[in-house]
């Protein structure tokens, strides 16, 4: 193989912002975050996921304390999961839309 032998050094990527920060690596920070949050109807509720230890279903009055404690942490973006009954369950999952 034949080693490649430059005199000077290649830094037209770098010259501008946007193309710098494209080849730039990755930087993992909490604001990168984003919190899954399972919901159960009730008060004061937790319950157990059974295919996932260690995690729970939190019912809204302890969701928003939790919400409170990752907010302190720096944890801003949050994906919620709701509990949906299976007698609420279909193939279009129009529950969905149910405000």
């Amino acid at each position: 193989m034949s080693q490649l032998n430059l005199k000077t050094r290649l830094r037209r990527n770098r010259r501008f912002e946007a193309v710098r920060d494209s080849l730039a690596e990755t930087h993992l920070t909490v604001k990168n975050l984003v919190n899954p949050l399972f919901i159960c109807s009730g008060k004061n509720q937790q319950i157990q996921i059974k295919a996932m230890p260690g995690i729970s279903r939190l019912s809204l009055d302890l969701i928003l304390k939790e919400i409170e404690h990752c907010l302190s942490l720096g944890v801003r973006s949050f994906a919620l999961f709701p509990a949906i009954e299976d007698h609420l369950k279909n193939k279009t999952a129009s529950e969905a839309l149910n405000k």
